[in-house]
């Protein structure tokens, strides 16, 4: 229900929302605002939209607008402390790994791999971005020495507890990842196609519509071929998934994220909206991992992504 085709559909061929979302040429601060602005319409002209439509078209709109919040999460108040932040983003390793989420993440991203291996005939060159404590870096890594993959991953955030703790975790587990401090909206440290990839997975939320589309700007001057992010499915069943879980660790702290993260996911047609304002040239394509996810590919080298819907 909250996913919203029907009025997304129907804002997206009309023509404020074609004027609001020419983005060719803008980077940075002035992208961002273009792109707030232009999900800010969307979200206008559905409600616009839903009046005229009817009572369910009413109700579905409103129940989606209801459930949106602005409210910080823990993870993201620079006043909360990083040992309780780093407590949070533990207990979301665990649950990915119980889940085996991170599995059916590297599966996604394994056969890009691949090709780009065959392509290059190096190591794919793979940078997670807002990645927390390292636990899908170390994941990826093992995941891939599995298979038999040569991999180079790297993992970044901008906490450095989260990176001590991240390299203390390769350690341990004798894993190759290299971690290190990255601003996840400028990049500005980073060389023009220094990695493959850029993948984000389960912090998509944690970005306004702006922020991510600046993030998928740069990631199409970093990266050589694609940027990818995992989060949650945007529904009601999703939602009492992950307050349910996160009831189960009798953590306010994790219980509070977990609430607010589960009403600020993106829907499909809202991430597929924020890729190409990010990198109007690009292909984009929006797919699900059932029953927990939703991907963005936007491809940088051309090729299209295999995915149920593409943009």
């Amino acid at each position: 229900m909250l996913q919203l085709h029907p009025l997304n559909q129907a804002v997206f061929s009309g023509d404020a929302f074609r004027e609001a979302t020419t983005t060719a040429g803008l980077r940075g601060e002035p992208l961002e605002a273009q792109a707030n602005a232009a999900l800010a319409l969307v979200r206008h002209e559905r409600a616009r939209i839903a009046e005229e439509r009817g009572s369910f078209a009413r109700f579905a709109n409103g129940l989606d607008a209801a459930l949106r919040t602005n409210a910080m999460e823990h993870m993201d108040d620079p006043n909360f402390p990083e040992s309780g932040k780093l407590a949070i983003a533990n207990g979301l390793d665990l649950l990915n790994t119980v889940t085996g989420s991170y599995g059916r993440f590297f599966s996604l991203l394994e056969p890009m791999l691949h090709t780009i291996a065959a392509r290059t005939g190096r190591a794919p060159r793979v940078l997670e971005l807002a990645g927390g404590s390292g636990g899908f870096a170390c994941a990826l890594a093992a995941l891939a020495a599995k298979r038999g993959l040569d991999l180079n991953v790297t993992g970044s955030d901008v906490v450095p507890l989260y990176i001590d703790r991240a390299r203390e975790k390769a350690t341990a587990h004798a894993l190759h990842v290299d971690f290190r401090i990255v601003d996840a909206l400028t990049m500005g440290e980073l060389d023009a196609g220094a990695y493959d990839i850029i993948f984000v997975a389960q912090s998509v939320h944690h970005f306004s519509p702006g922020q991510l589309a600046r993030m998928v700007c740069e990631a199409s001057r970093v990266a050589t071929t694609a940027f990818v992010s995992v989060d949650g499915y945007r529904s009601l069943s999703m939602l009492a998934f992950v307050v349910g879980t996160a009831l189960l660790s009798f953590s306010p702290a994790a219980i509070h994220d977990a609430v607010i993260t589960a009403r600020k996911f993106y829907s499909e047609d809202e991430l597929a909206c924020i890729g190409r304002l990010g990198a109007p040239n690009a292909k984009v394509a929006i797919g699900r991992i059932w029953p927990l996810n939703t991907t963005m590919v936007v491809r940088f080298d051309g090729l299209t992504a295999s995915s149920s819907k593409s943009a």
